[in-house]
């Protein structure tokens, strides 16, 4: 897998798993991750996971909730939505995928 988009996928995955605890009440806004949260944690770059957001954002996989500091969140909407011929489509849906989102 190409490394940008493995990069994508790694984000996305954690911006979903954050997400889903959001809904299900077990945290709040404040904890869904910042572009700053998510490079200290997989030490990245900031202008990096920024870049892979932008294109993210794209997609419609995720939104920005929050001006400052920008939080993000899971769009369910978009994710149904994401286009079949997309190079991230199949890596989101295959089930053996360590990045497979079940929804």
């Amino acid at each position: 897998m190409d490394r940008d988009l493995e990069l994508q996928c790694l984000l996305l995955h954690h911006i979903f798993r954050l997400s889903q605890s959001l809904r299900q009440g077990e945290s709040t806004l404040d904890e869904l991750p910042s572009s700053a949260e998510l490079a200290r944690t997989y030490n990245l770059r900031v202008e990096t996971v920024k870049k892979k957001l932008k294109h993210l954002l794209h997609l419609g996989l995720i939104h920005a909730i929050s001006v400052s500091p920008k939080r993000y969140r899971f769009d369910p909407f978009g994710f149904s939505e994401l286009d079949v011929g997309s190079e991230i489509y199949p890596i989101l849906h295959d089930e053996t995928s360590i990045y497979y989102l079940d929804i």
